[in-house]
């Protein structure tokens, strides 16, 4: 089971959430997600079938971010605390590796 802090997702404050089970799985779906398919471009069709955390992610490496955030605000508290959870995480990757840059504007979207 893992936590997360409140934190502030377009203006509306996600309160604590425990969640049960792990996150989700850093699998071939998000490798797929992080590859060729999430341009600005391909977007639309990409996340035409995927869950709420997947869509998300794939509008903000389009560069997305209006639209990913859109789609934060209007999944359910618990999709959408997993899917702030991934995209911090993702963006925690990015910073880590030095590159400040690219990672603000996901940290915006999330923290």
């Amino acid at each position: 089971m893992f936590a997360l802090p409140a934190v502030l997702v377009a203006g509306l404050v996600v309160v604590s959430a425990s969640l049960t089970g792990p996150p989700p799985p850093i699998d071939a779906d998000m490798h797929l997600l992080k590859t060729n398919w999430c341009t600005p471009e391909l977007v639309d069709t990409t996340i035409r079938d995927r869950s709420g955390w997947q869509k998300a992610l794939c509008l903000v490496i389009a560069g997305k971010y209006d639209r990913a955030r859109e789609e934060l605000v209007a999944m359910p508290a618990d999709e959408r605390a997993v899917a702030v959870q991934v995209l911090f995480d993702d963006a925690k990757r990015i910073a880590d590796k030095g590159d400040d840059v690219a990672a603000a504007p996901m940290l915006e979207l999330v923290v």
